[in-house]
């Protein structure tokens, strides 16, 4: 795929996902909750999303709209078959990046429901995080994936966001917060070819997943 089209697939990509992903509004966690909220349980399953931004033949195959971008005339044509075929196509894309990231022993929801509570014990916020049933439970959502950025950096990064929801019994919101590392941070390190490095991307997500669980429980301890 030619720079010109992989450029116009990211932007279509990003374009259309401004429309779709969904928002988190934060909660504090009040005072008179962290009275009354001693022991928790973090739930089992974790929600997880991913998607790649950029063209990787290995894992992807070309949409219907990605066919008519060879021509500057034929482009139109090209934004209207994604236009037309966005959901169809990021469903087949997530799908693939899945199965990759399983191939590669990359578990997402793992990593990070242990990463955060490794870092939530170590904060003492609460008396347990084990507790079964608890007096509060933790909800843990993950968006995730692989940027080239736009296939201009000749390498590849991970970015990361995770939404921590911790609910009462009765379903009341106690504390929520959004925690992100962007496919710019310095942080994490760059992958020069994401399907035959999979150790270095697995390290790359790991450092992510520590910095965006950290900064959870940073805010759910001191607001």
């Amino acid at each position: 795929m030619s720079k010109r089209r992989r450029l116009l697939l990211s932007c279509a990509s990003i374009l259309l996902a401004i429309f779709v992903l969904p928002s988190c509004s934060t909660v504090e966690f009040s005072d008179e909750s962290r009275r009354s909220v001693r022991n928790v349980e973090i739930d089992r399953n974790v929600s997880v999303s991913g998607s790649i931004s950029g063209n990787l033949p290995e894992i992807q195959s070309d949409s219907r709209g990605a066919k008519w971008f060879g021509t500057w005339i034929t482009i139109p044509v090209g934004v209207f078959f994604e236009l037309f075929d966005y959901s169809d196509n990021q469903k087949n894309a997530r799908n693939a990046f899945a199965a990759f990231l399983e191939d590669s022993e990359i578990d997402l929801s793992r990593m990070v429901r242990n990463k955060f509570i490794r870092h939530l014990a170590g904060s003492r916020v609460f008396d347990s995080i084990y507790a079964e049933p608890g007096e509060a439970h933790f909800k843990l959502e993950v968006e995730h994936g692989i940027s080239d950025g736009f296939g201009l950096r000749g390498a590849w990064k991970p970015w990361l966001t995770v939404v921590g929801t911790l609910e009462s019994p009765d379903g009341e919101v106690l504390w929520r917060y959004e925690a992100e590392v962007t496919e710019g941070d310095a942080r994490v390190p760059e992958v020069q070819s994401p399907t035959t490095q999979q150790d270095y991307l697995r390290r790359a997500y790991a450092i992510a997943v520590d910095k965006v669980t950290e900064e959870l429980v940073e805010h759910l301890t001191h607001g």
